[in-house]
C-alpha cells in the first residue's frame, strides 16, 4: 500500500494537490523541497498530512475503485459563456 498526503497550509486553511509516496519516511523527504524554490517561504506555516492510503495492486483495487465515468456532453461553452455574463 502506499500513502496519500498533502500539504497543509495552516495560514490559508487550505490544502495543496495529493500526492503518493511509497512510505511515509519518502513523503518526509520530499516535503521541504516543495518550498526550494521559494524563499520567502516559512516552511513552519505549513504541514505533511497523510490522507490514508490506497492499494498499489490493481488486481486487488480493481473492484474498489473502478466507476464507469459517463460524459454526456462538453458543457465547456456554456460556462464560458456564463463567465461572460457576469
Amino acid at each position: 500500500m502506499k500513502g496519500i498526503y498533502t500539504i497543509y497550509d495552516r495560514v490559508a486553511d487550505e490544502i495543496g494537490p495529493l500526492m503518493i509516496y511509497n512510505t511515509d519516511e519518502q513523503a518526509q523527504r520530499v516535503f521541504p523541497q516543495a518550498f526550494k524554490d521559494q524563499p520567502g517561504v516559512k516552511m513552519k506555516e505549513f504541514s505533511l498530512l497523510k490522507i490514508g492510503t490506497i492499494k498499489t495492486n490493481l488486481v486487488d483495487a480493481i473492484d474498489n475503485v473502478l466507476i464507469d465515468a459517463k460524459v454526456m456532453e462538453d458543457i465547456t461553452p456554456y460556462l464560458a459563456e456564463m463567465e461572460l455574463e457576469k
